[in-house]
């Protein structure tokens, strides 16, 4: 098949199963009351990159899609997707992507210690998550055949987890995550990812928000007889 008839049939395909195509990064970045027209053409290019890739990678498979592919899809060269990722994993695993919970996280009331705090974060920031859902189940399913994606997924957990617990020290005014806020961001973000393996099982519409309630449940009930302690106070090794 040439690739002309590969971009018709990926924009067929990926119309049909109505994938998410909204951009990585959905804020425009420059200063309100200032446009900046350049940042503006960047910003659609990039956009339609991302578009480009997720209706590829719906319609003929992760692994089998190029770079080349990509570009030839969006009207650019290879080298202006290069100017916008580093690869093609950046595209479903953005390293630069901020976290959406770290606002809330900081914005937590201090009378919650830190798992509260995520807990309140997480299911507050959930619906955020609800339109991706279809790039969400296209990166699980990505995973699995790809040793590179699944480098990336590791670093993007690290970095997920990094920002968890520095977002918990800047509520608790440390200059520096302590053992509790680091241990609290562990614990969050598997919460997370566990919860939302179990949404991505669920037909559309499902809540994310009352799966990653229940698991914060089931993971306060797993600590034992001092749970509630433990939760509460997480205290130093």
């Amino acid at each position: 098949m040439t690739l002309n008839c590969q971009i018709v049939q990926a924009r067929m395909i990926g119309s049909a199963m109505k994938v998410d195509t909204s951009p990585i990064f959905a804020t425009p970045r420059t200063e309100p009351g200032r446009p900046d027209r350049r940042a503006q053409n960047r910003d659609r290019t990039r956009q339609a990159l991302a578009e480009a890739a997720m209706e590829l990678f719906a319609s003929q498979g992760y692994g089998a899609t190029t770079v080349e592919h990509i570009a030839t899809l969006a009207g650019v060269s290879p080298r202006t997707f290069f100017r916008h990722f580093g690869s093609k994993e950046d595209v479903l695993l953005p390293l630069d992507e901020p976290m959406t919970a770290t606002s809330a996280i900081r914005s937590q009331p201090p009378s919650l210690s830190d798992v509260e705090a995520l807990r309140a974060a997480l299911i507050a920031t959930a619906p955020a998550n609800e339109p991706a859902v279809g790039r969400i189940r296209m990166l699980r399913e990505a995973l699995s055949s790809s040793a590179a994606l699944r480098g990336r997924d590791f670093d993007q957990r690290n970095l997920g987890e990094q920002a968890m617990a520095r977002a918990l020290a800047d509520r608790r005014h440390l200059d520096e995550p302590d053992p509790e806020a680091r241990l609290a961001a562990v614990v969050g973000f598997a919460v997370l990812r566990t919860a939302m393996d179990r949404w991505l099982d669920l037909p559309d519409p499902t809540p994310l928000a009352p799966l990653i309630e229940a698991e914060f449940d089931r993971a306060r009930r797993m600590m034992g007889p001092d749970r509630d302690r433990a939760f509460s106070t997480l205290e130093d090794a």
